[in-house]
């Protein structure tokens, strides 16, 4: 076997059974033209990162009651890697449009305390790291109650506090002393490039995740000037001003609250993290060629870095390819439906056939 026989299929669903029967299908087709030929697979990220690298440290996803958007108990999941050191908190889990209907959501009393709660309940002695994953957020408190919960004191001129996003704009006075023995830990965002955008304006958090907060135009309004008020605030008071940076927007404002009051903060692709955290470089730099599904930006982009030929996995042939990436068209919209299946059969037997430079 040589290297040209080594593909890799980045697994599309959190249905395992979608994956076992596409990566199975693409096996059988590969092996009619290259019997030596080997698939290895990546997990699938975009919708439960937490699982995919608890699973490859045979670790456990564990479950912990905290305090939810509208102050109700939900259940978050979390995991706890190298010893205790690392905090993985899968953020749509305790503050995503799952827990409430559209109907009930409330983006001006919205908090996100129980993010800063679960972290204050799963930090041990030997927690140096907190990695947020699976960035969705139907608050838009910018992270206030989070702090809150870490016990910083962010009040209007009464000292009393700024509870949910109705109410952020009337901060007057900040007191982050009490976040100095957070100060030493890191944190971490793994995110995708779709999920980021700056903190204001039409593409911040406020427009951009109507459809999530449930605001109405004119809450979205209110919503976006408490939010400019509160951000002045912060500037006035001579903290770093990250308005504008593509990392601020991310899950509902936490990627500015983090950069703004936490010192060592990063962001991350959510592949090129993932092959970081499992020491996965190696079949990256050894596999020859990947599927991949056209969305699935995370792996792509990925893949673009190292140059690596990437059969793309798509329904139709109108997307924006890299230079490195072919489409791999008449990808199943139903994987049970058996003329689509034939079509893509067909379709994937001669992209194999021109790889391998055989008469078609």
């Amino acid at each position: 076997m040589t290297q040209n026989d080594s593909y890799a299929f980045a697994q599309i669903s959190t249905e395992q059974d979608v994956n076992d029967r596409v990566a199975s299908l693409l096996e059988q087709t590969l092996q009619q033209q290259a019997p030596t030929a080997t698939l290895q697979r990546l997990p699938y990220l975009d919708d439960d990162y937490l699982t995919a690298i608890m699973t490859y440290y045979q670790q456990a996803v564990q479950t912990m009651t905290v305090t939810g958007p509208l102050k109700m108990p939900v259940t978050a999941r979390y995991g706890v890697l190298a010893g205790g050191k690392t905090v993985v908190i899968d953020v749509q889990s305790l503050l995503g449009p799952q827990l409430i209907p559209e109907i009930a959501r409330s983006p001006l009393t919205a908090t996100s305390f129980g993010l800063g709660e679960l972290m204050r309940k799963t930090r041990t002695t030997q927690t140096t790291d907190y990695i947020f994953v699976n960035l969705v957020n139907i608050t838009n408190d910018i992270g206030v109650g989070a702090l809150e919960a870490l016990g910083a004191k962010l009040t209007d001129d009464q000292g009393r506090p700024i509870h949910g996003g109705g109410k952020i704009g009337r901060l007057q006075r900040i007191n982050v002393a009490p976040l100095s023995n957070w100060q030493g830990l890191h944190y971490h965002f793994y995110t995708t490039e779709s999920a980021r955008g700056p903190l204001l304006g039409a593409t911040g958090i406020t427009y951009r995740n109507v459809a999530l907060t449930g605001a109405s135009p004119e809450i979205a309004q209110v919503l976006e000037a408490q939010v400019q008020q509160f951000s002045d605030q912060v500037v006035a008071a001579k903290f770093t001003d990250c308005r504008t940076t593509a990392t601020a927007g991310l899950a509902g404002g936490l990627g500015y609250c983090f950069q703004t009051f936490f010192k060592q903060v990063s962001f991350t692709d959510m592949a090129t993290a993932f092959i970081q955290d499992t020491a996965k470089m190696t079949l990256v730099q050894q596999t020859a060629y990947y599927f991949v599904s056209a969305h699935n930006t995370s792996y792509r982009r990925l893949l673009a870095q190292f140059n690596k030929q990437v059969l793309v996995l798509t329904d139709t042939a109108e997307i924006t390819l890299g230079a490195n990436e072919v489409v791999l068209a008449k990808y199943p919209r139903d994987i049970n439906n058996h003329n689509q299946i034939k079509v893509f059969t067909a379709a994937l037997k001669q992209a194999l056939q021109l790889i391998y430079f055989r008469q078609i």
